[in-house]
């Protein structure tokens, strides 16, 4: 039986500050007011596929040497992102970039972000929009991505979609794109969206930063969208949250009850609902207990023997490709029923002393 060393042990605490550290290595748009009714709490969250490459062409963060090169002035993050891709700035700007043997783009237009992007995402090169924005879908010469127009039934931007807006009530002239970065729309096709986005005019925090909140009413997108580019096929549900027991929480008791929540699913189907995969293993063993594709989301386990044990959960959405999100992290939990639940912080072999055998003992787990 492994031994078993507390989390708030100065070597454990020492082990998890190194993990932790290579963890970290690893056109002018006039929108009117934001709805402030409607302000977004959601977390901007991307798809379970993770953060893009780095765009090769760049030179610093947003290109920063590149431009001061060019233009002599400061390009920097405006503070939203999606799937790591960054929105940009100054806004205005019209310092031309190549990338992706493609028609040129310029910095830091709206264009340019979506262009990005989709280069990153999906290998599309920049292709040519005669009126900016508002071109962006219909000129899309792809295969990867549907197009959608807006107001169709049963269909509403998800995470990851490219939106074209051309035109509205209060300015006939308007011509922008942008990248969804977070959706909550019901089944009767209302509710909201956030979306990322460069060269856009600022109101408050939030639009500084290049995010921007809008409605969904009815299945129609508001601000003069014409519709958006979306990627074929099934998208995979959220990875789901893990609550309970925390990371490193340490038990007297065999008798665990694991709690997760569902995070949602961008396309929401399939089915309206997901179900769990859940995983509990000890060490390098092969899963001990699990939880295969139910939809609750707490779990009562009963762990053989006093020790280290790791859980982790995904959720599916019943999609024979495509259908399940990426794990959660790994969350260990740590059992003590024996004389060891009193034990001294450190010894990690229960025989009343700190010493070396403690230390190869925690170099062992």
């Amino acid at each position: 039986m492994s031994r078993v060393i507390s989390p708030s042990h100065p070597l454990k605490q020492l082990g998890t500050l190194l993990a932790a550290a290579l963890i970290l290595l690893s056109g002018m748009s006039s929108f009117h007011a934001p709805i402030t009714a409607a302000a977004s709490t959601k977390t901007l969250q991307a798809l379970a596929d993770g953060n893009l490459l780095f765009p090769s062409w760049w030179n610093g963060e947003c290109d920063s040497i590149n431009y001061r090169k060019k233009t002599g002035k400061d390009s920097y993050p405006l503070g939203g992102s999606y799937r790591g891709v960054k929105a940009c700035g100054p806004r205005g700007g019209l310092t031309i970039v190549n990338f992706g043997t493609g028609t040129s783009q310029y910095e830091w237009q709206c264009v340019e972000l979506v262009m990005r992007y989709m280069y990153l995402a999906f290998g599309q090169a920049p292709y040519n929009v005669p009126k900016g924005g508002k071109d962006v879908v219909a000129y899309y010469p792809g295969t990867a991505l549907e197009k959608i127009t807006n107001g169709t039934p049963g269909k509403a931007p998800r995470p990851g979609d490219v939106i074209a807006y051309g035109g509205y009530t209060n300015n006939p002239n308007h011509t922008h794109t942008s990248i969804v970065v977070a959706a909550a729309v019901d089944a009767n096709g209302n509710g909201s969206i956030d979306t990322l986005n460069q060269n856009m005019s600022i109101w408050d925090a939030r639009s500084a930063q290049g995010y921007r909140t809008e409605r969904v009413r009815n299945w129609s997108l508001e601000n003069g969208a014409l519709g958006w580019l979306t990627p074929k096929g099934n998208v995979p549900p959220n990875t789901p949250q893990q609550l309970s027991p925390i990371h490193g929480a340490v038990m007297n008791t065999r008798t665990v009850t694991l709690q997760w929540q569902d995070t949602g699913d961008p396309d929401n189907g399939p089915q309206a609902h997901r179900d769990f995969y859940v995983e509990v293993q000890r060490g390098t063993e092969p899963p001990l207990l699990v939880l295969a594709w139910k939809p609750q989301q707490t779990w009562a386990i009963t762990v053989p023997s006093d020790g280290t044990y790791v859980w982790r959960v995904r959720s599916g959405d019943t999609a024979p490709i495509n259908g399940a999100s990426a794990w959660s992290a790994n969350r260990l939990f740590t059992v003590i029923t024996g004389p060891c639940a009193r034990k001294i912080e450190g010894d990690a072999n229960c025989d009343g002393v700190i010493n070396l055998q403690d230390f190869e003992l925690f170099r062992q787990e």
